[in-house]
């Protein structure tokens, strides 16, 4: 039995927000221009982030992943 307070179905998606801090200079100038993808288990992309300029501390806009991608891998990349 569900609890009274508990929702009677799983959300479709749900938004998500990530930031970093402290990250890797990998430019010239002394900063990066990171972004990231989620992939599922089987390495197809679910979400590309934009790219955040002349950055080590971004913070990515927020989007939305389906809630079945939440067994996902994470994967980064400061360069493009």
């Amino acid at each position: 039995a569900v609890p009274p307070s508990a929702p009677e179905t799983m959300p479709s998606f749900f938004f998500c927000e990530f930031k970093c801090t402290g990250l890797d200079a990998k430019d010239v100038s002394g900063t990066s221009d990171p972004f990231f993808t989620i992939r599922d288990g089987k390495g197809k992309k679910l979400y590309k982030s934009e790219k955040v300029k002349k950055s080590l501390n971004p913070r990515f806009n927020i989007f939305r992943l389906p809630a079945n991608a939440f067994s996902v891998v994470v994967s980064y990349s400061y360069q493009s």
